[in-house]
């Protein structure tokens, strides 16, 4: 199912932490706390009045009210570390934001994983990620889960730095 390959991060070795961008109603939540029980969850969501819910609905997790083109300052203020980031999975539709936004929502994926960490998130046309930039990411072979209705891409990356001292 889509649920069960956004949360299926490949071998993201001991990194204690998994982000979450967009949690809205829970359900990538729910598989993320199901199959990565022993990991930090942190999700954030713009919606303040999705935050509350969630936060009842998973208390294992760290929901966090906030903007994911923050997605740095939101982690540092957790005291995480971008060596801790195993994984930052997105149920934004991210490429219906403004572009600058949606520049600065990669930029932020980007800086926040090291070397082998993954950012998956979905679409259902995979042709309008064409021209699309990620930088410090590269693209992983997308999974087609026709089973999901409308029929979706999942679109797995993984950083390809080692460090990231500077934002660019």
């Amino acid at each position: 199912s889509m649920v069960e390959a956004m949360g299926d991060l490949g071998s993201t070795d001991e990194r204690p932490v998994i982000v979450e961008l967009g949690p809205g109603s829970g359900v990538f939540t729910q598989q993320l706390c199901d199959q990565h029980p022993n990991r930090r969850l942190v999700s954030v969501e713009f919606n303040k009045r999705l935050c509350q819910p969630l936060s009842s609905r998973f208390p294992q997790a760290e929901i966090i009210h906030g903007c994911a083109g923050d997605l740095q300052h939101h982690l540092a203020k957790l005291e995480v570390a971008d060596h801790q980031v195993a994984a930052v999975v997105s149920g934004l539709p991210i490429l219906n934001f403004p572009s600058d936004l949606r520049q600065r929502i990669f930029n932020a994926v980007g800086h926040s994983l090291r070397h082998g960490g993954r950012f998956v998130t979905f679409t259902y046309i995979r042709r309008s990620w064409r021209h699309i930039t990620t930088p410090g990411l590269t693209a992983l072979p997308p999974v087609r889960i026709m089973a999901n209705v409308p029929p979706a891409w999942v679109l797995p990356f993984e950083a390809d730095h080692s460090s990231q001292q500077s934002a660019n």
